[in-house]
């Protein structure tokens, strides 16, 4: 399916996602969807803005990845909620996904990080991420391609951390060109074969 894909991709949306990676939906069901992630080498991507929430959120769905290429760390963090401002890391925001279009408010939720645990996963491998569950993803620094599998829960809104004093915001994912996208795969597949 990934070498299809990068010969021929003009029927997939791939999409610039805030976090860094490129993804396109592939398959959609009722409550599931099937996305392919592409992280490109640790030089190109674009991370996170002063002015956007950190890496940390949640989802409204449980995830299972196969890591098709490369590899990747997923951290779990431990979020308590405090209710002053000086035992707190970080504002809660929650996010509203409209089609591309994400709205980003901030919450009157204030929270501290308690612990983190790191589980390395690597090519031909599958991890599972449980909805709700604050988490961070680390793709290494080569390129790393994995399939997505999203069963939608009944929650509506994703939440994330941000800077205590962050404003609330709205967000475009930017569409990322066919062409260069199937470009980045083929390259991806022509590193794992040599």
């Amino acid at each position: 399916m990934i070498d299809d894909l990068a010969e021929d991709c003009h029927d997939v949306e791939p999409l610039l996602h805030p976090l860094g990676f490129i993804y396109t939906p592939l398959a959609r069901w009722g409550h599931a969807t099937l996305r392919l992630h592409l992280w490109p080498p640790v030089a190109q991507r674009r991370g996170l803005a002063a002015d956007e929430v950190s890496p940390m959120h949640d989802h409204t769905w449980d995830l299972i990845s196969y890591i098709a290429h490369g590899c990747l760390d997923n951290i779990e963090v431990g979020v308590v909620e405090v209710a002053e401002p000086s035992s707190a890391d970080f504002r809660v925001f929650n996010i509203c996904g409209e089609g591309p279009v994400d709205r980003v408010t901030r919450t009157d939720a204030l929270a501290r990080i308690e612990h983190e645990r790191r589980t390395r996963h690597v090519a031909r491998s599958i991890y599972t991420q449980p909805a709700e569950v604050v988490h961070r993803t680390e793709a290494g620094a080569e390129p790393t391609v994995t399939l997505v599998l999203a069963l939608r829960t009944g929650r509506q809104v994703e939440r994330a951390l941000g800077a205590l004093d962050l404003p609330s915001y709205t967000s475009r994912r930017q569409a990322f060109p066919q062409t260069s996208f199937g470009e980045a795969l083929r390259d991806v597949l022509a590193g794992h074969r040599s």
